[in-house]
Protein backbone atom coordinates (compact mmCIF):
# COMPACT_ATOMS: atom_id res chain seq x y z
CA UNK A 1 0.00 0.00 0.00
CA UNK A 2 2.69 2.11 0.64
CA UNK A 3 4.15 2.45 -3.02
CA UNK A 4 0.88 3.42 -4.42
CA UNK A 5 1.05 6.31 -1.81
CA UNK A 6 4.46 7.17 -3.19
CA UNK A 7 4.09 6.74 -6.68
CA UNK A 8 0.73 8.42 -6.78
CA UNK A 9 3.14 11.76 -4.57
CA UNK A 10 5.86 11.36 -7.72
CA UNK A 11 2.82 11.65 -10.41
CA UNK A 12 2.02 15.05 -8.64
CA UNK A 13 5.39 16.23 -8.56
CA UNK A 14 5.45 15.79 -12.22
CA UNK A 15 2.57 17.53 -13.81
CA UNK A 16 4.52 19.35 -16.35
CA UNK A 17 4.61 23.47 -16.47
CA UNK A 18 1.73 24.96 -16.56
CA UNK A 19 1.76 27.59 -18.92
CA UNK A 20 3.86 25.21 -21.81
CA UNK A 21 3.21 25.88 -25.19
CA UNK A 22 3.25 23.62 -28.39
CA UNK A 23 6.00 25.19 -30.99
CA UNK A 24 3.78 24.97 -33.89
CA UNK A 25 0.82 27.20 -31.82
CA UNK A 26 3.29 30.07 -31.27
CA UNK A 27 5.51 32.65 -34.00
CA UNK A 28 8.66 34.23 -32.30
CA UNK A 29 8.12 37.79 -32.46
CA UNK A 30 12.40 39.24 -33.47
CA UNK A 31 11.94 43.13 -33.03
CA UNK A 32 9.25 45.97 -32.83
CA UNK A 33 8.86 49.11 -34.94
CA UNK A 34 7.00 52.30 -33.37
CA UNK A 35 5.63 54.84 -35.32
CA UNK A 36 3.36 57.74 -34.67
CA UNK A 37 -0.64 56.97 -36.29
CA UNK A 38 -1.91 58.00 -39.11
CA UNK A 39 -5.18 58.15 -37.33
CA UNK A 40 -4.35 56.83 -34.11
CA UNK A 41 -1.62 57.99 -31.58
CA UNK A 42 0.98 55.25 -32.10
CA UNK A 43 1.25 52.51 -35.15
CA UNK A 44 3.58 49.38 -34.23
CA UNK A 45 4.94 46.86 -36.53
CA UNK A 46 6.03 43.41 -35.32
CA UNK A 47 7.92 41.51 -36.91
CA UNK A 48 8.22 37.42 -36.63
CA UNK A 49 10.17 34.44 -38.26
CA UNK A 50 9.45 32.17 -41.14
CA UNK A 51 10.91 28.86 -39.77
CA UNK A 52 10.39 27.15 -42.71
CA UNK A 53 12.27 29.69 -44.61
CA UNK A 54 15.51 29.70 -42.56
CA UNK A 55 16.03 26.49 -43.95
CA UNK A 56 19.02 25.74 -46.41
CA UNK A 57 17.07 24.12 -48.76
CA UNK A 58 14.59 27.00 -48.67
CA UNK A 59 16.96 30.01 -49.09
CA UNK A 60 15.71 32.36 -51.90
CA UNK A 61 12.46 30.85 -52.27
CA UNK A 62 10.56 33.15 -49.26
CA UNK A 63 11.09 35.32 -46.75
CA UNK A 64 12.56 34.74 -43.38
CA UNK A 65 10.06 36.69 -41.60
CA UNK A 66 6.85 38.31 -41.78
CA UNK A 67 5.52 42.08 -40.50
CA UNK A 68 2.46 43.30 -39.93
CA UNK A 69 1.27 46.70 -38.47
CA UNK A 70 -1.67 47.95 -36.37
CA UNK A 71 -2.33 51.50 -35.27
CA UNK A 72 -4.06 52.71 -32.34
CA UNK A 73 -3.38 54.61 -28.74
CA UNK A 74 -1.92 51.98 -26.29
CA UNK A 75 1.24 50.29 -27.37
CA UNK A 76 0.40 47.30 -24.69
CA UNK A 77 -3.18 46.93 -26.44
CA UNK A 78 -1.81 46.81 -30.17
CA UNK A 79 0.79 43.82 -28.72
CA UNK A 80 -2.44 41.96 -28.14
CA UNK A 81 -4.45 42.72 -30.96
CA UNK A 82 -1.72 41.48 -33.69
CA UNK A 83 -3.41 38.14 -34.41
CA UNK A 84 -6.24 40.45 -36.48
CA UNK A 85 -3.37 39.85 -39.40
CA UNK A 86 -1.06 37.18 -37.76
CA UNK A 87 -2.51 33.31 -37.11
CA UNK A 88 -0.27 32.07 -34.35
CA UNK A 89 0.00 33.21 -30.43
CA UNK A 90 2.80 36.11 -30.40
CA UNK A 91 5.91 34.81 -27.70
CA UNK A 92 7.67 38.23 -27.08
CA UNK A 93 10.11 37.23 -25.00
CA UNK A 94 12.71 36.16 -27.72
CA UNK A 95 12.79 39.87 -28.68
CA UNK A 96 15.87 41.20 -30.10
CA UNK A 97 15.10 44.91 -30.89
CA UNK A 98 12.34 47.64 -30.79
CA UNK A 99 13.09 50.46 -33.37
CA UNK A 100 11.47 54.26 -32.53
CA UNK A 101 11.20 56.42 -35.25
CA UNK A 102 12.61 60.14 -35.08
CA UNK A 103 9.48 61.77 -34.94
CA UNK A 104 8.06 59.62 -31.71
CA UNK A 105 11.19 60.20 -29.96
CA UNK A 106 10.99 64.03 -30.96
CA UNK A 107 7.89 64.70 -30.03
CA UNK A 108 8.41 63.36 -26.39
CA UNK A 109 6.31 59.89 -27.31
CA UNK A 110 7.80 57.52 -25.01
CA UNK A 111 5.64 56.98 -22.42
CA UNK A 112 5.11 53.43 -23.47
CA UNK A 113 8.71 52.80 -22.20
CA UNK A 114 6.14 51.32 -19.09
CA UNK A 115 4.85 48.56 -21.01
CA UNK A 116 7.76 46.99 -21.86
CA UNK A 117 9.21 47.17 -18.17
CA UNK A 118 5.67 46.12 -16.50
CA UNK A 119 4.85 43.05 -18.65
CA UNK A 120 6.55 39.83 -17.25
CA UNK A 121 6.85 38.23 -20.47
CA UNK A 122 9.31 40.68 -22.02
CA UNK A 123 13.00 40.45 -21.35
CA UNK A 124 14.80 43.81 -20.81
CA UNK A 125 17.71 42.59 -22.64
CA UNK A 126 16.70 43.78 -26.50
CA UNK A 127 18.38 46.82 -27.74
CA UNK A 128 16.72 49.58 -27.84
CA UNK A 129 17.58 51.98 -31.09
CA UNK A 130 15.98 55.01 -33.19
CA UNK A 131 16.21 55.49 -37.27
CA UNK A 132 16.87 58.75 -38.28
CA UNK A 133 15.62 59.11 -41.93
CA UNK A 134 12.56 56.41 -42.27
CA UNK A 135 9.77 55.38 -40.32
CA UNK A 136 10.84 52.76 -37.66
CA UNK A 137 8.76 50.24 -39.43
CA UNK A 138 10.84 50.43 -42.88
CA UNK A 139 13.69 49.26 -40.88
CA UNK A 140 11.77 45.91 -40.36
CA UNK A 141 11.70 45.47 -44.22
CA UNK A 142 15.66 45.66 -44.95
CA UNK A 143 16.52 42.23 -45.86
CA UNK A 144 20.22 41.39 -45.68
CA UNK A 145 22.05 38.12 -47.27
CA UNK A 146 23.65 37.05 -43.69
CA UNK A 147 21.16 37.56 -41.06
CA UNK A 148 18.19 37.43 -43.13
CA UNK A 149 15.81 38.60 -40.38
CA UNK A 150 15.87 43.06 -40.23
CA UNK A 151 15.50 42.29 -36.65
CA UNK A 152 18.64 39.66 -35.96
CA UNK A 153 20.95 41.91 -38.74
CA UNK A 154 20.41 44.63 -36.43
CA UNK A 155 20.81 43.07 -33.17
CA UNK A 156 24.17 41.08 -34.55
CA UNK A 157 25.50 44.29 -36.22
CA UNK A 158 25.39 45.94 -32.59
CA UNK A 159 27.05 43.62 -30.56
CA UNK A 160 29.96 42.93 -33.38
CA UNK A 161 30.35 46.63 -33.53
CA UNK A 162 30.95 46.69 -29.81
CA UNK A 163 33.22 44.23 -30.09
CA UNK A 164 35.17 45.31 -32.99
CA UNK A 165 35.35 49.58 -33.11
CA UNK A 166 33.41 51.05 -30.39
CA UNK A 167 30.42 52.36 -32.92
CA UNK A 168 27.46 51.32 -31.04
CA UNK A 169 26.43 51.55 -27.63
CA UNK A 170 24.43 48.86 -27.45
CA UNK A 171 21.92 49.73 -25.30
CA UNK A 172 19.23 47.60 -23.91
CA UNK A 173 15.92 48.25 -21.85
CA UNK A 174 17.75 47.38 -18.83
CA UNK A 175 19.88 50.34 -19.57
CA UNK A 176 17.49 52.82 -20.57
CA UNK A 177 15.06 52.53 -17.39
CA UNK A 178 18.16 53.08 -14.77
CA UNK A 179 19.31 55.84 -16.87
CA UNK A 180 15.66 56.93 -16.56
CA UNK A 181 15.72 56.31 -13.04
CA UNK A 182 19.04 58.00 -12.01
CA UNK A 183 19.38 61.30 -10.90
CA UNK A 184 23.17 61.62 -12.39
CA UNK A 185 22.81 60.16 -15.83
CA UNK A 186 20.87 60.85 -18.66
CA UNK A 187 20.35 58.55 -21.70
CA UNK A 188 21.34 57.55 -24.85
CA UNK A 189 21.04 55.43 -27.76
CA UNK A 190 22.09 54.59 -30.94
CA UNK A 191 20.81 56.41 -34.11
CA UNK A 192 20.45 54.41 -37.24
CA UNK A 193 19.43 55.07 -40.77
CA UNK A 194 18.59 53.44 -44.37
CA UNK A 195 20.77 54.10 -47.30
CA UNK A 196 19.34 52.88 -50.37
CA UNK A 197 15.79 52.65 -51.04
CA UNK A 198 13.07 50.76 -48.47
CA UNK A 199 11.27 49.64 -51.82
CA UNK A 200 14.60 47.54 -52.89
CA UNK A 201 15.85 46.56 -49.79
CA UNK A 202 12.54 45.08 -48.82
CA UNK A 203 13.08 42.83 -51.95
CA UNK A 204 14.72 38.99 -51.58
CA UNK A 205 16.92 40.46 -55.02
CA UNK A 206 18.46 42.67 -52.10
CA UNK A 207 19.79 39.55 -50.86
CA UNK A 208 21.20 38.35 -54.14
CA UNK A 209 23.63 40.93 -54.82
CA UNK A 210 27.20 41.53 -54.34
CA UNK A 211 26.59 45.37 -53.28
CA UNK A 212 23.32 45.24 -52.12
CA UNK A 213 20.78 47.98 -52.81
CA UNK A 214 19.85 49.03 -49.44
CA UNK A 215 21.54 49.05 -46.02
CA UNK A 216 20.80 49.81 -42.38
CA UNK A 217 23.68 51.55 -40.83
CA UNK A 218 24.96 52.99 -37.67
CA UNK A 219 24.68 56.12 -37.78
CA UNK A 220 25.48 58.56 -34.48
CA UNK A 221 24.47 58.95 -30.93
CA UNK A 222 21.26 59.91 -29.60
CA UNK A 223 21.67 61.98 -26.74
CA UNK A 224 18.27 62.56 -24.29
CA UNK A 225 17.05 64.28 -21.09
CA UNK A 226 14.85 61.84 -19.79
CA UNK A 227 12.44 61.15 -21.88
CA UNK A 228 13.20 64.53 -24.03
CA UNK A 229 15.16 64.08 -27.08
CA UNK A 230 17.98 66.86 -27.81
CA UNK A 231 20.05 65.99 -30.35
CA UNK A 232 22.61 63.80 -31.95
CA UNK A 233 26.64 63.28 -32.19
CA UNK A 234 28.67 61.90 -34.49
CA UNK A 235 29.32 57.92 -34.40
CA UNK A 236 32.97 58.80 -32.90
CA UNK A 237 31.62 59.95 -29.68
CA UNK A 238 29.99 56.32 -29.05
CA UNK A 239 33.70 55.03 -28.94
CA UNK A 240 34.33 57.82 -26.16
CA UNK A 241 31.28 56.94 -24.37
CA UNK A 242 31.60 53.46 -24.21
CA UNK A 243 35.34 54.20 -23.14
CA UNK A 244 34.12 56.64 -20.30
CA UNK A 245 31.30 53.78 -19.22
CA UNK A 246 34.94 51.25 -18.87
CA UNK A 247 32.42 49.11 -21.81
CA UNK A 248 35.07 49.57 -24.82
CA UNK A 249 36.27 45.95 -25.57
CA UNK A 250 38.43 46.52 -28.92
CA UNK A 251 39.39 49.72 -31.08
CA UNK A 252 41.77 51.37 -33.75
CA UNK A 253 43.06 54.92 -32.84
CA UNK A 254 44.62 56.85 -35.50
CA UNK A 255 47.41 59.82 -35.01
CA UNK A 256 49.53 61.96 -37.60
CA UNK A 257 53.22 60.85 -37.29
CA UNK A 258 54.19 63.45 -39.50
CA UNK A 259 53.26 65.71 -42.65
CA UNK A 260 50.37 63.89 -44.11
CA UNK A 261 51.39 60.31 -42.85
CA UNK A 262 49.68 58.29 -39.85
CA UNK A 263 50.35 55.63 -37.71
CA UNK A 264 46.94 53.53 -36.15
CA UNK A 265 47.44 51.39 -33.03
CA UNK A 266 45.02 48.94 -32.48
CA UNK A 267 43.50 48.68 -28.99
CA UNK A 268 43.33 45.05 -27.19
CA UNK A 269 42.78 46.56 -23.60
CA UNK A 270 41.13 49.47 -21.74
CA UNK A 271 40.41 50.42 -18.04
CA UNK A 272 39.34 53.76 -16.84
CA UNK A 273 38.97 55.22 -13.28
CA UNK A 274 37.67 58.12 -12.33
CA UNK A 275 37.58 60.39 -8.87
CA UNK A 276 34.88 62.62 -8.41
CA UNK A 277 34.99 65.39 -5.64
CA UNK A 278 33.82 68.93 -5.05
CA UNK A 279 36.65 71.41 -4.14
CA UNK A 280 36.06 74.90 -3.12
CA UNK A 281 32.03 74.65 -3.87
CA UNK A 282 33.24 73.65 -7.62
CA UNK A 283 33.02 69.34 -8.85
CA UNK A 284 36.23 68.02 -9.79
CA UNK A 285 36.16 65.02 -11.92
CA UNK A 286 39.96 63.36 -12.93
CA UNK A 287 39.48 60.30 -15.77
CA UNK A 288 42.63 57.84 -15.71
CA UNK A 289 42.21 56.02 -18.69
CA UNK A 290 45.40 52.64 -19.35
CA UNK A 291 45.45 51.13 -22.51
CA UNK A 292 47.07 48.58 -24.37
CA UNK A 293 47.61 47.33 -27.71
CA UNK A 294 49.70 46.46 -30.75
CA UNK A 295 50.60 48.60 -34.05
CA UNK A 296 48.86 48.17 -37.07
CA UNK A 297 50.19 50.77 -39.17
CA UNK A 298 53.29 52.90 -39.57
CA UNK A 299 53.16 55.58 -42.91
CA UNK A 300 56.45 57.25 -41.56
CA UNK A 301 59.63 56.10 -42.06
CA UNK A 302 60.78 55.14 -37.88
CA UNK A 303 62.72 52.46 -36.31
CA UNK A 304 60.49 50.36 -34.40
CA UNK A 305 62.95 48.62 -32.87
CA UNK A 306 64.27 51.75 -30.76
CA UNK A 307 62.35 52.60 -27.10
CA UNK A 308 62.55 55.82 -28.17
CA UNK A 309 60.49 55.08 -31.14
CA UNK A 310 57.71 53.07 -29.19
CA UNK A 311 57.19 55.87 -26.47
CA UNK A 312 57.04 58.57 -29.13
CA UNK A 313 54.28 56.56 -30.68
CA UNK A 314 52.58 55.78 -27.68
CA UNK A 315 52.38 59.45 -26.67
CA UNK A 316 51.39 60.77 -29.59
CA UNK A 317 48.64 58.58 -30.13
CA UNK A 318 47.67 58.74 -26.51
CA UNK A 319 47.26 62.49 -26.59
CA UNK A 320 45.32 61.83 -30.20
CA UNK A 321 42.59 59.87 -28.35
CA UNK A 322 42.69 62.13 -25.19
CA UNK A 323 41.60 65.27 -27.60
CA UNK A 324 39.10 63.27 -29.35
CA UNK A 325 37.54 62.65 -25.82
CA UNK A 326 37.94 65.71 -24.32
CA UNK A 327 36.32 67.10 -27.34
CA UNK A 328 32.89 64.64 -26.89
CA UNK A 329 33.02 65.89 -23.14
CA UNK A 330 33.21 69.85 -24.19
CA UNK A 331 30.37 69.06 -26.36
CA UNK A 332 27.94 68.01 -23.77
CA UNK A 333 28.99 70.11 -21.14
CA UNK A 334 28.30 73.55 -23.57
CA UNK A 335 26.56 72.90 -25.97
CA UNK A 336 24.06 70.37 -24.18
CA UNK A 337 24.87 70.97 -20.71
CA UNK A 338 23.98 67.09 -20.55
CA UNK A 339 25.53 64.18 -18.42
CA UNK A 340 25.03 61.19 -20.40
CA UNK A 341 28.59 59.83 -18.75
CA UNK A 342 27.53 58.92 -15.20
CA UNK A 343 29.90 61.44 -13.36
CA UNK A 344 26.99 62.42 -11.29
CA UNK A 345 26.90 58.58 -10.14
CA UNK A 346 30.38 58.33 -9.59
CA UNK A 347 29.80 61.82 -7.52
CA UNK A 348 27.31 59.95 -5.54
CA UNK A 349 29.43 57.08 -4.64
CA UNK A 350 32.83 59.17 -3.91
CA UNK A 351 31.41 62.51 -2.54
CA UNK A 352 27.54 61.76 -1.29
CA UNK A 353 27.27 64.76 1.00
CA UNK A 354 27.69 67.26 -1.91
CA UNK A 355 26.20 66.01 -4.30
CA UNK A 356 22.97 65.41 -2.47
CA UNK A 357 23.21 69.34 -2.54
CA UNK A 358 23.38 69.98 -6.52
CA UNK A 359 21.27 66.12 -6.99
CA UNK A 360 18.45 68.13 -8.75
CA UNK A 361 20.09 70.33 -10.66
CA UNK A 362 22.99 67.88 -11.53
CA UNK A 363 23.03 68.93 -15.09
CA UNK A 364 24.26 72.39 -14.53
CA UNK A 365 26.96 71.06 -11.99
CA UNK A 366 28.05 68.87 -14.83
CA UNK A 367 28.30 71.36 -17.02
CA UNK A 368 30.61 73.76 -15.17
CA UNK A 369 32.95 71.15 -13.56
CA UNK A 370 36.50 70.79 -14.23
CA UNK A 371 37.32 67.46 -16.22
CA UNK A 372 40.77 66.50 -17.06
CA UNK A 373 41.61 63.41 -19.22
CA UNK A 374 44.71 61.69 -18.61
CA UNK A 375 45.40 58.99 -21.48
CA UNK A 376 48.27 56.33 -21.15
CA UNK A 377 48.90 53.48 -23.67
CA UNK A 378 51.21 50.87 -24.02
CA UNK A 379 52.01 49.19 -27.45
CA UNK A 380 52.87 45.79 -26.33
CA UNK A 381 54.10 44.68 -29.66
CA UNK A 382 54.58 45.48 -33.23
CA UNK A 383 52.84 42.73 -34.50
CA UNK A 384 54.75 42.14 -38.23
CA UNK A 385 55.93 45.59 -38.93
CA UNK A 386 60.01 45.42 -38.49
CA UNK A 387 60.59 48.12 -40.14
CA UNK A 388 57.93 50.72 -42.31
CA UNK A 389 56.95 49.85 -45.63
CA UNK A 390 57.49 53.72 -46.21
CA UNK A 391 60.99 53.51 -45.22
CA UNK A 392 61.95 51.78 -48.98
CA UNK A 393 59.28 54.26 -50.90
CA UNK A 394 60.38 57.76 -49.18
Amino acid sequence: MKWYLVLLSILLLLTGCWDSEELNEISLVTGIAIDKGENYKYKLTVEVLNPPALQTENVGDQSASIIFSLEGDSVGELARKMNIGFTRKLKYSHMRIAVFSKQIVEEGMLEFIDFFEADREIRNDFNVLVVDNVQAHDVLKVTYPIQRSSSLKINTQADTMVQEWGGDVDNRLKDLIRALSSTGREPVLTMYKVEGEVEKGNRLENMEKVEIDTIVVIEGLAIFEKLEYKGTLPIKDIRNFLLLQDKLNNTSITAACANDKVMTARITSSKRKIKAAYKQDIPHINIDIDLEGRMDLIQCSVDVTMLDTYLDIENKIAKAFEGEIEQTIEVLQNEYQLDIFGFGEDMERQDYKNFKKNEDNWNQEFARAKINVDVKLKIRRSGLITNPVFEYIE
